[in-house]
């Protein structure tokens, strides 16, 4: 899913690299009006209607009205037809994905399930949206659905014995996991909901209150969440469940410098572009060092390593702590 400000260099990158473009759909994410106040009135910018994306979750009704160009013929409809069993949705700059998503599959798999959240254990405090069952007062009936995580510090001081966002008791981590946003669905039930709906999800408005009185806000719009098609589902459908990966699992690059450097202080992971490199490759050390490889405990600085086959091939040797770094490809100085 591409914006205004994304489509066109996505489509130059796709060309540029001309790697199985026949697989790939783009879809284009429009914009809404925002609002300033309770009243509410709409905000303008220079002279203009200000305007913001909806929200990821505008992903779910851009598929259902998606077209695949060649054949004019909706792409839900063709996915069906060919026989696909899942769909996989990621919405982080998380490249440690691509390492959790096939686990995921074969326990989805294995349970049958409709939805399978990945999750971490999460931090109090982190901005990270938190996995939960939610029991509705009216019927009695639960949910397995996502809390973000600027919400749950007031659910929980009202609704749970933990008095807001903070550890479990004899834990360093919060009582519920961390939803990292990277969702395996089960393709046929995930299209009977999202039929169902049209693709629309329920919506939200996040208001940033800059008066007293609460009545006038920074820009805000509704928006919708991709994480919240979990809440389409029935109670008597297959299940909506979660899969708990180690915190090594998501190494997001969404930070800027000098907020990570506070977040470092506030006791928080950093989600950085050096965490997010240092730790990919930590990632692959410690899948080689499964493999049966003898590496060294803390490596002085970063190597990257082809652990593609390693799990069949690796089943024994050893890298000392000074070695050449092979490098396949073609490198161009600027």
């Amino acid at each position: 899913m591409t914006s205004e400000e994304t489509y066109g260099g996505t489509v130059s990158l796709l060309h540029r690299t001309q790697h199985g473009l026949k697989n790939v759909h783009l879809i284009k994410q429009e914009t809404v009006f925002c609002f300033t106040d309770t009243a509410p009135r709409l905000a303008v910018k220079d002279g203009k209607l200000l305007r913001k994306p909806h929200g990821h979750g505008d992903v779910h009704s851009l598929l259902h009205n998606a077209v695949e160009q060649k054949s004019g013929r909706r792409l839900l409809e063709l996915w069906l037809e060919q026989g696909l069993e899942y769909i996989v949705f990621l919405q982080d700059t998380n490249a440690a994905a691509t390492l959790t998503v096939p686990v995921s599959l074969a326990i989805s798999a294995q349970y049958s399930m409709a939805m399978n959240f990945t999750c971490i254990p999460r931090q109090p405090k982190e901005a990270v949206g938190l996995l939960c069952s939610v029991q509705k007062r009216a019927s009695g009936t639960a949910q397995t659905m996502n809390i973000e995580y600027n919400k749950f510090e007031e659910v929980a001081r009202r609704l749970t014995a933990y008095g807001g966002d903070s550890a479990a008791c004899g834990s360093t981590y919060s009582p519920f996991p961390g939803s990292v946003n990277t969702l395996i669905l089960n393709f046929p039930e995930y299209v009977k909901v999202i039929e169902r709906s049209g693709g629309r999800l329920p919506e939200f408005i996040n208001p940033k209150f800059i008066d007293e009185a609460k009545s006038s806000f920074k820009p805000c719009r509704v928006e919708s969440l991709m994480q919240d098609v979990a809440l389409l589902f029935e109670q008597n459908c297959q299940p909506v469940g979660a899969t708990l990966f180690s915190r090594f699992t998501f190494q997001p690059v969404k930070n800027a410098l000098p907020d990570a450097i506070q977040k470092l202080k506030d006791g928080l992971a950093a989600y950085c572009a050096t965490t997010g490199e240092r730790d990919y490759y930590e990632t692959v050390r410690l899948r080689m060092m499964a493999a049966g490889l003898k590496l060294p405990s803390h490596p002085s600085c970063a190597r990257e390593c082809n652990a593609g086959s390693c799990s069949t091939s690796a089943g024994g040797g050893g890298i000392e702590d000074k070695f050449d770094l092979v490098v396949g490809g073609v490198i161009k100085a600027q």
